[in-house]
């Protein structure tokens, strides 16, 4: 992979915005001494790729954007600290060949953006720029079985969740490493958080660490075994009575 050279303008960008992300992630929930200390420790030659701002935007093409800090945590085990040096994305299943990816070489594939509302069951949205990877590109590049219809988004708090290969692809689904022009802090999903568009919030994995391509449609994840819907779309919240469900709190 040929790593391209940076002028140090950038280079400074790119750190000041990972400090920026790491110092509102340890600020927006608890002292910063009660907790572990993020490994923000990206290579530094990613900035060419990153372009992102030094500091938050707060408006994109005329919309007003959703705070990072103002987003509530409904996480099962709370922020997660990856080491990027060691962190590794992998795309396993029903795939000609089993992907292990580095944070750099996750973002070395094609960028794109969207602007989209995160929608939570309980009653609150959010309207966020999310930078990322297409999901389309991760399957291509593993040679995804055209018969595969679920993918299992696995996370390093231990957190599953579901989604149509169909809508990943049909929708330009990302695997966001970016909201409102800054990189994800440990709070935000860091180092990759599944922007799924036109889903509940449960849907939208944090901390993603492995993709499983599967032919497993009823595949049941942390929420879902609780008693709402495996689909997740909007308009759709719950597959069993609530006499069956677990937990009426949902992230």
């Amino acid at each position: 992979m040929i790593r391209p050279r940076l002028c140090g303008k950038r280079r400074a960008a790119f750190i000041a915005a990972l400090a920026l992300a790491s110092i509102m992630a340890l600020g927006s929930c608890g002292r910063a001494s009660d907790r572990e200390p993020a490994a923000l420790t990206s290579p530094s030659w990613t900035v060419e790729m990153l372009n992102l701002e030094p500091a938050e935007i707060a408006e994109y093409r005329g919309e007003k954007l959703t705070p990072r800090a103002s987003l509530r945590d409904n996480s099962i085990a709370g922020p997660q600290y990856p080491d990027y040096g060691s962190y590794r994305l992998v795309i396993s299943g029903l795939v000609e060949r089993r992907l292990s990816l580095s944070y750099e070489e996750v973002l070395a594939f094609q960028k794109a953006e969207k602007l989209i509302t995160l929608n939570c069951v309980e009653g609150w949205n959010a309207i966020m720029l999310w930078t990322g990877t297409l999901l389309s590109g991760l399957l291509d590049a593993a040679g995804a079985d055209p018969a595969a219809d679920t993918l299992i988004f696995v996370c390093l708090d231990g957190y599953e969740t579901t989604m149509e290969t169909s809508h990943a692809r049909e929708r330009n689904i990302l695997l966001a490493w970016a909201t409102n022009g800054l990189p994800l802090g440990p709070e935000n999903g860091a180092p990759f958080q599944i922007a799924a568009e036109e889903k509940w919030g449960y849907k939208w994995a944090k901390w993603v660490r492995e993709i499983r391509v599967l032919r497993e449609p009823g595949y049941q994840g942390y929420w879902e075994k609780r008693g709402f819907s495996v689909s997740g779309f909007i308009g759709e919240r719950y597959s069993a009575p609530i006499e069956e469900r677990d937990d009426p709190k949902l992230q």
